[in-house]
């Protein structure tokens, strides 16, 4: 079965292979994308001292696509698009647990437990409906999304005071709230192809 593949792992291999049940299938993974999400969830660790955390996080995907967990389409060693078979995404599923939650419906029952979200690009979700997950330390907005149904960013810190990554790509974000400057754990921030012209000076804050 599929779980050969998956049993095996370390645990810290578990935890990336589980993160990409937030994609929806046939999501194309950009491989330095989603080393930068690990490294911020504190998933990567060097394996010796000179070791750089971004190649410690490449070993970790090598890892999983020797295993037949991810499929590399790309011939780039520089930055590579990774790709998982429908099967094997629904084993990210099923190992995934309480703690992450794809939203693909208003309907979606979310509660205190789930540490990570990702809101599908079909459904258009307010901030509020989301507050009761405090402490949630992943949010991510897929797109592409028309500007209505982008959800209201000012009150980010004030929901999500622990937020460590945060994808907000092409989402139709035409402003950059200054609060997001307030998130002052986050370790990882997806703004790309969105319509803003400026980032707020508030931003420098973070790491």
């Amino acid at each position: 079965t599929l779980k050969l593949s998956y049993n095996p792992l370390d645990p810290r291999l578990k935890l990336c292979f589980a993160y990409c049940a937030l994609f929806p299938k046939g999501w194309r993974f950009q491989s330095d994308e989603l080393i930068h999400i690990f490294i911020a969830l504190g998933y990567v660790k060097k394996k010796y001292k000179h070791q750089s955390l971004m190649d410690a996080g490449e070993e970790c995907l090598l890892s999983l696509v020797k295993r037949g967990l991810f499929k590399n389409l790309s011939l780039s060693s520089r930055e590579r698009t990774l790709w998982m078979h429908d099967l094997i995404h629904d084993l990210a599923v099923s190992v995934a647990g309480c703690k992450l939650k794809m939203v693909e419906s208003k309907e979606d029952e979310l509660d205190d437990r789930v540490r990570h979200v990702s809101l599908s690009s079909k459904v258009d979700i307010c901030l509020e409906s989301l507050s009761k997950m405090r402490h949630l330390r992943s949010l991510l907005v897929m797109g592409p999304r028309r500007r209505s149904t982008c959800p209201k960013l000012t009150a980010l810190p004030r929901f999500f005071p622990h937020l460590r990554v945060l994808s907000l790509q092409e989402v139709g974000l035409e402003e950059v709230p200054t609060s997001i400057g307030k998130l002052i754990h986050l370790r990882h921030l997806n703004l790309s192809e969105n319509r803003f012209s400026e980032l707020p000076k508030s931003i420098k804050g973070l790491e």
